[in-house]
């Protein structure tokens, strides 16, 4: 039995072409190389492991060929690719070349069907191909694909092949700032030269495991990419690799089921579990902090994306008015960009929703001729329309649980204040009797109430002063704990703030990590 490769890494183009420059392109490449030719993991010949860097679309021709021609039945034969993919107006799909622009697919790209024709025609039945393309200039120029979807299993599929996609033709793939790979490749490399992949505990590593664990990494960090696999029966069981059983292996299995379970989050309990696990197995504490961080830096990215949108949210919000259409249409680029889904997005919209009150049509002043005999008097001017906006107090503000690891990075709560403190201070001008309303209170409602006043006055410690006042009068008061969380992160006091949004769930429960549904999210800001 032979192994088999050919990994192509396309990341220069011409300034005409109208594709972006791929900086991953040749190190994801390198990095596929050093793992397949890994004794202890690929175990490939490095004389039978061809690598391409930006080439002309001839040499990828013969390089194609060579790989499949000559082949037995149980070779291995694996073709990797990193570059951009581009679509005919037909639904056909390319593979791009150093000098691929989007007017001459046919000459200077090369066609999925040139591919499909010599894996089919080769004699090998364990074929895997691994495309970690870029659709971020996926259709050609004037071209709109005809049909529902670009149909990459009747493309290249078939028996005894499996077919890797680090999305679909219609999505985006991501090259992460500041990462040397591709966000695809770096766990794809990860699950084979760390084992992890290796689900079954068998030793061995086969596509539809390194499939399954690249696809569940990938969407940690950008949840709306959606790595496939198109691949008959026999196909997903093709063994590409075998698994490194070792100590450290089992350390970062375990740190993956915690992480998994906790979304990243890990206890000071758990901290210490880990550390009693690290003793065991005889691990240094630097090479466990490394497997820890590696584990974790998804969890982390998705964060600091979470974060970036929350931001940038942040600086578009003006109190009291909801975001154009114009800036909307930004806002859902930079979500598609950041790799993000609605539902991630949800409880930063949820915290930021501003009410209006429908148009209300206020008349002008009379002109100088108007008398008061009713039907005789005059305007020089028509009505006018303006909005009436209705200010918000912290009570509106639905409750719902916010995942501590938002909280803690300072990600959702911040948000929040924007949406109803801008229009607590129109509350003195629209009601001014309610800012001379200072009278002894006789309930934990009116505790609450008085807390929310001085709350929208920015009078922060002495909101938390009457929401204390009113849990001493009852301890089990769900809403002033509540209100009391908001005030204590307006100050920075997050770790109070957690305390008190956790006693209010206990309290009064809510679904964990959800928010109540919104209507279509242009329509709720």
């Amino acid at each position: 039995m032979g192994k088999f490769a050919l990994l192509i890494g396309v990341g220069k183009y011409q300034s005409s072409s109208g594709f972006a420059d791929l900086a991953a392109a040749e190190p994801d490449v390198v990095a596929m190389r050093q793992v397949l030719v890994e004794p202890a993991v690929g175990g490939f010949a490095a004389d039978d492991v061809v690598t391409l860097i930006d080439p002309e679309p001839q040499q990828m021709r013969e390089a194609l060929e060579r790989l499949f021609v000559d082949r037995k039945p149980d070779d291995l034969v694996v073709m990797y690719f990193s570059g951009h993919g581009v679509v005919d107006d037909f639904g056909k799909f390319h593979l791009t070349s150093v000098c691929t622009d989007k007017k001459s697919l046919n000459s200077k790209a090369i066609p999925a069907g040139f591919m499909h024709g010599l894996m089919e025609a080769s004699r090998s039945k364990r074929q895997v191909v691994i495309l970690d393309c870029c659709f971020s200039g996926a259709f050609a120029n004037g071209m709109s694909v005809k049909g529902e979807a670009v149909n990459l299993q009747a493309q290249l599929g078939g028996r005894g092949r499996a077919v890797l996609t680090s999305s679909s033709a219609t999505e985006y793939s991501f090259e992460q700032k500041g990462a040397v790979l591709s966000v695809y490749t770096q766990y794809v490399v990860e699950g084979l030269r760390t084992g992890i992949a290796d689900q079954d505990g068998d030793g061995m590593i086969s596509v539809r495991e390194l499939h399954d664990f690249a696809k569940a990494k990938v969407q940690e960090v950008a949840p709306a990419m959606q790595p496939e696999i198109y691949a008959a029966r026999e196909g997903y069981e093709i063994l590409i690799a075998q698994a490194l059983g070792d100590p450290e292996l089992e350390y970062r299995k375990e740190v993956e089921k915690l992480a998994e379970e906790r979304k990243g989050e890990f206890s000071t309990p758990i901290l210490t579990a880990l550390e009693a696990k690290q003793q065991k197995w005889r691990l240094t504490s630097e090479v466990a902090a490394s497997i820890r961080q590696e584990v974790l830096r998804p969890y982390e990215e998705f964060a600091a994306k979470m974060l970036k949108y929350q931001q940038t949210l942040d600086q578009e919000l003006r109190p009291g008015y909801r975001l154009s259409p114009e800036a909307w249409k930004d806002l859902q680029y930079l979500q598609q960009t950041l790799g993000l889904t609605d539902e991630n997005i949800r409880p930063l919209v949820e915290l930021v929703k501003i009410k209006t009150l429908p148009v209300k049509v206020v008349p002008p002043r009379p002109s100088e001729s108007q008398t008061n005999n009713g039907p005789t008097a005059t305007f020089k001017q028509p009505p006018v329309a303006i909005l009436e906006r209705k200010p918000q107090s912290i009570s509106s503000i639905k409750r719902f649980s916010i995942p501590k690891r938002l909280i803690a990075g300072g990600i959702a709560l911040g948000m929040g204040i924007v949406g109803f403190v801008g229009l607590q201070n129109l509350q003195s001008q629209t009601d001014p009797s309610r800012s001379n309303q200072e009278s002894t209170p006789s309930t934990v409602e009116d505790l609450l109430k008085r807390g929310e006043e001085k709350y929208s006055k920015k009078d922060y410690q002495g909101a938390i002063a009457e929401f204390d006042q009113a849990i001493k009068l009852k301890s089990d008061y769900a809403d002033a704990y509540h209100h009391r969380g908001f005030a204590r992160r307006t100050l920075g006091d997050r770790k109070g703030a957690i305390a008190d949004y956790d006693q209010s769930d206990q309290l009064k429960p809510t679904m964990p990590d959800a928010v109540p549904s919104v209507e279509v999210l242009p329509a709720v800001i």
